[in-house]
């Protein structure tokens, strides 16, 4: 019984396709412009609290050693509480600069929301992309390590690519993210799935749940909605 056992399993591997491992990075120039529809949906005093914008990202420096620095903006942001809409203040999603290392790590933030949230939130939302070839069914891990003058802990991160489907006409590997500050009395998390485009690692949609984010002087815990538009 054992031998027909281990035939079988040797049929099915020998009958199952080989995936070849390839490399998985961001893949950028200077001028790329990217444009996303992010939707939070959260609980404020009580109430029911959705915020929506627009995002703008603009490629603006691409380093010799595969750093790169985006800038970003939110736009026609709005804030619905219990289904009363009314345009968002200018303490989220101001225009900033991010100076990201080859790995989708954050070096520096640059404008004038860059304080210790804005570095916090910056690590909960960053990819770090693979130093291996990976395929379906590759997990890894990477961490951050705090900066006491920016005031962030260290961040640990898991990645499992679960499968690949076509999102937006655009081959995406589905990765299921999670990422948790190592201390602080209010440790911020995140987990969800994020479908990143294979070809240049760009992020096309992301689904994830915040717990304890730290935005605009609150700490709020929410569903997180963000894709590509048009």
């Amino acid at each position: 019984m054992r031998n027909l056992a281990i035939f079988v399993a040797l049929a099915i591997a020998a009958l199952t396709p080989a995936q070849d491992k390839a490399p998985f990075k961001r893949v950028v120039k200077e001028g790329d412009t990217t444009k996303y529809k992010l939707m939070v949906d959260t609980e404020f005093g009580g109430m029911k609290l959705r915020y929506t914008a627009n995002i703008v990202e603009k490629t603006v420096k691409v380093a010799d050693d595969g750093g790169y620095s985006v800038t970003s903006e939110h736009q026609d942001a709005m804030i619905s509480m219990d289904g009363t809409e009314q345009p968002a203040g200018g303490a989220v999603g101001a225009p900033t600069t991010t100076v990201f290392k080859a790995d989708g790590s954050v070096a520096e933030l640059q404008g004038d929301q860059t304080g210790p949230e804005a570095y916090r939130m910056a690590n909960l939302q960053c990819f770090l992309f693979p130093a291996d070839p990976v395929a379906v069914g590759t997990k890894w891990e990477s961490e951050i390590k705090g900066n006491a003058d920016k005031g962030t802990v260290n961040v640990k991160y898991t990645y499992e690519i679960s499968s690949k489907e076509t999102v937006q006409g655009r081959e995406c590997y589905k990765v299921e993210v999670s990422c948790a500050e190592q201390s602080g009395d209010n440790p911020a998390s995140a987990k969800g799935s994020a479908w990143m485009d294979i070809a240049s690692g760009v992020l096309v949609k992301l689904d994830s749940d915040w717990t304890n984010a730290p935005i605009a002087g609150q700490v709020i815990s929410g569903k997180v909605h963000m894709e590509l538009a048009g």
